[in-house]
């Protein structure tokens, strides 16, 4: 008998990245978990799935080593970049203590592809919002509504991914979500002790 959660296993082959990525994505994003079976579970797939926000952070700070040739900008590329490998990193140490190494690879390289959806979310709050001001409601409320929608897909997304892709149990799967998101939290107050960007988290202690 399956237990619960436990990966469907893919029948043929990897796909590579195009058609069956986005197959996959617009399953995972309806909750459908047999979306993991249209991504790879090597590491030349987990690597397409970094390519392109590899590439944006590059672009990104060579645009602005070009801009303003300063330290901080090598200072905020480092922390994006550890941003970026900070969930497959500890995810990856969690697999392997809860005995789930085998089904890794296939996980990590669905979760860093479904940062798309993630993005998607984003701009369909954000047309919730605009509706919502349309007719009245006050901006400050309207933002908290935007955050809470974007953050709480967010955590939705990957504490489904960790369930089904990991063969966790639901606790385990909400577990590996909070340790991602503390170890975030603590990464940007950390950035705030390296100038420029001295309370720029919002967590500089105030005397």
């Amino acid at each position: 008998m399956k237990p619960p959660g436990k990966p469907r296993l893919q029948r043929r082959g990897s796909p590579g990245p195009g058609s069956g990525v986005v197959q996959g994505l617009l399953l995972i994003a309806r909750g459908r978990p047999e979306g993991l079976d249209c991504f790879g579970a090597t590491p030349d797939a987990f690597l397409s799935a970094l390519s392109p926000w590899l590439a944006f952070l590059l672009v990104g700070a060579l645009l602005m080593l070009l801009r303003e040739p300063t330290a901080g900008g090598a200072t905020l590329f480092l922390l994006s970049l550890c941003a970026l490998l900070l969930p497959p990193v500890l995810s990856h140490a969690l697999a392997g203590l809860w005995q789930r190494r085998s089904f890794w690879l296939r996980y990590a390289t669905a979760a860093v592809w479904c940062e798309w959806l993630v993005i998607v979310a984003y701009a369909a709050s954000l047309l919730v919002v605009m509706v919502m001001l349309e007719v009245g409601v006050p901006p400050d409320y309207a933002g908290v509504v935007f955050l809470g929608l974007v953050a709480c897909y967010w955590l939705w997304l990957h504490w489904f991914l960790a369930w089904r892709g990991l063969a966790l149990s639901g606790m385990r799967a909400a577990l590996l979500v909070g340790v991602v998101v503390a170890a975030t939290v603590g990464l940007c107050a950390a950035a705030e002790l390296l100038p420029p960007y001295v309370g720029m988290f919002g967590f500089a202690i105030k005397s």
